[in-house]
């Protein structure tokens, strides 16, 4: 996996969400694909959630530098100059979460097609809690359509689909292959 922050001139990163309808983004990384085992300098307009899961780096926010351990997390605010490093050189394995402040307003946003509805919140919320808890076992794709409120896995194979453009398997394998 070859982990790459596309920046702006303004060192803004350019955030691809993982679905065009809702602007979140979730991914799992390691340091050690970024060169000399530190992301670049940037900034962006969404609040970042970044969570440890193994390993340990250093979170350098406005100048401001926090060590982040395994099974920690740090909070950066939309807006904020941030990047992780490890001057040591030693492997992190990450998730991190990019929420753009929109999903937390109740406001019209003028890049949504319809309003919010506050299921689709709510299965959202559903789904990152399940990652959460779930990310070290072997899960099916039955638990994670129940968990995230649908009937069944075939329908829930449907919706992904259709609002990603592929299968949940397909999806995985892009996503594992850092594709």
């Amino acid at each position: 996996m070859n982990s790459s922050i596309r920046l702006n001139d303004d060192y803004s990163e350019r955030v691809q969400y993982n679905n065009p309808d809702y602007p979140i983004y979730i991914r799992r990384g390691l340091l050690s694909t970024y060169p000399e085992y530190r992301a670049p300098d940037h900034w962006h307009d969404d609040i970042e959630f970044l969570c440890v899961m193994s390993g340990k780096m250093k979170y350098n926010v406005n100048g401001d530098i926090t060590e982040v351990e395994e099974g920690n997390g740090i909070f950066v605010n939309a807006g904020q100059m941030h990047f992780g490093f490890s001057d040591e050189e030693q492997e992190c394995d990450f998730f991190c979460i990019l929420l753009h402040p929109v999903l937390l307003s109740s406001l019209p946003d003028s890049r949504q097609k319809k309003p919010r509805k506050s299921q689709d919140l709510l299965i959202i919320k559903n789904m990152v809690r399940f990652v959460q808890n779930n990310y070290r076992k072997k899960i099916s794709l039955a638990e994670i359509a129940l968990s995230t409120g649908f009937g069944s896995a075939s329908y829930y194979a449907e919706t992904f689909r259709r609002k990603l453009g592929k299968s949940p398997k397909e999806y995985r394998q892009t996503e594992t292959a850092g594709g």
